[in-house]
């Protein structure tokens, strides 16, 4: 699952193509750094929007938030979205003090 990836000429590829349709993509890979890559493969644009929202949960209720184009794409090999809880995950290089959930205990190690 891949919550938000900023790719300005994807979203407006999307719009073109328009809902409901599936379509090639190559997602980001444009950062320059070493090792960084497209994500390629087809995609179902599964929604449209502008971009314009204002923030919900509990980090960030309340905001307004203006992004630009959006689209939501699922991609055709995989099943569809998975529910984690990053706090059940073994982590083993996280840094002490991060908090797994918004208003969770920090990590300790």
């Amino acid at each position: 699952m891949l919550g938000l990836l900023i790719d300005g000429e994807a979203a407006k590829r999307a719009h073109e193509i328009g809902l409901g349709f599936a379509s090639s993509f190559e997602l980001g890979g444009r950062s320059n750094i070493d090792g960084d890559a497209p994500l390629e493969g087809e995609f179902t644009i599964e929604r449209l929007g502008d971009g314009r929202f204002t923030c919900t949960g509990p980090m960030f209720k309340g905001f307004r938030v203006t992004l630009g184009s959006m689209a939501l794409l699922r991609s055709r090999a995989a099943p569809g979205p998975a529910l984690a809880d990053p706090a059940e995950f073994k982590w083993t290089r996280l840094r002490r003090g991060v908090r797994l959930r918004p208003l969770g205990p920090a990590h300790q190690g």
